[in-house]
C-alpha cells in the first residue's frame, strides 16, 4: 500500500495465538481486531501446542474460513504453513484458493522455510 508521497504505508496486524485459544475464541479475537482497526490477522498452522499447558492447536484453515465468514475487510494471513512436511503443495494451493474466494481476496499465504 502506497501513501500520497509514493512511499510504503505500514500495516498493523494481530497475531492469533492458536496455541492459547480455542477456535471460537480465535474467531472472536479476529472480529475484535477488525473492529479495533487492525489491517490483518495472522495464524500459524501448528499441529500441536508448544507447551502442554497451552492445550490448544485448532486447524488453522478451518479457523480462517470461519473468520472470513464473520469479518468484512480484515486481511487473513497464514503465518506458518508446512506444504513440504504436512501437506502436498497442491493441497495448500487448493486450501488457499478456496479461502481467497471465500474471503473476497483477503488472503496472504505464508509458509515455513528452512534457513540456507
Amino acid at each position: 500500500m502506497a501513501d500520497a508521497a509514493g512511499g510504503t504505508m505500514p500495516r498493523f496486524g494481530y497475531k492469533l495465538m492458536s496455541e492459547e485459544h480455542a477456535p471460537a475464541a480465535l474467531v472472536d479475537n479476529a472480529r475484535s481486531a477488525e473492529a479495533a482497526g487492525f489491517d490483518f490477522v495472522a495464524i500459524s498452522d501448528h499441529f500441536h501446542p508448544w507447551l502442554r499447558s497451552q492445550g490448544h492447536s485448532p486447524y488453522a484453515w478451518t479457523v480462517l474460513g470461519a473468520i472470513a465468514a464473520r469479518t468484512e475487510r480484515i486481511g487473513l494471513v497464514t503465518a506458518v504453513t508446512c506444504p513440504f512436511l504436512r501437506y502436498h503443495p497442491v493441497i495448500v494451493a487448493q486450501a488457499a484458493a478456496t479461502l481467497a474466494c471465500l474471503s473476497g481476496g483477503r488472503l496472504t499465504l505464508g509458509s515455513a522455510r528452512a534457513n540456507s
